[in-house]
């Protein structure tokens, strides 16, 4: 590589073992967040398609005080 620092940084994360545990880690965090993402979005559409918010926190496994701040963000009926 053209630029030492990078190459270093590249190194330590495929090759030392604590560079790919953070490696790992980070992969893992990323994979839970776009889980995360792509269940608020369904819980989003559920809402904008007139689900309940209790059928919505039922399909989607979210707590039913976030899906309350989603409905509300969204500006539909919390009641």
């Amino acid at each position: 590589m053209l630029n030492k620092a990078l190459d270093a940084k590249v190194r330590h994360f495929e090759e030392d073992e604590t560079g790919v545990d953070e490696m790992c880690e980070l992969m893992q965090k990323l994979a839970r967040q776009e889980t995360y993402d792509n269940t608020v979005r369904i819980a989003e559409n559920a809402l904008n398609e007139g689900a309940s918010i209790a059928f919505t926190a039922k399909i989607t496994n979210l707590p039913i005080h976030e899906v309350e701040a989603i409905a509300e963000r969204l500006g539909k009926k919390t009641a």
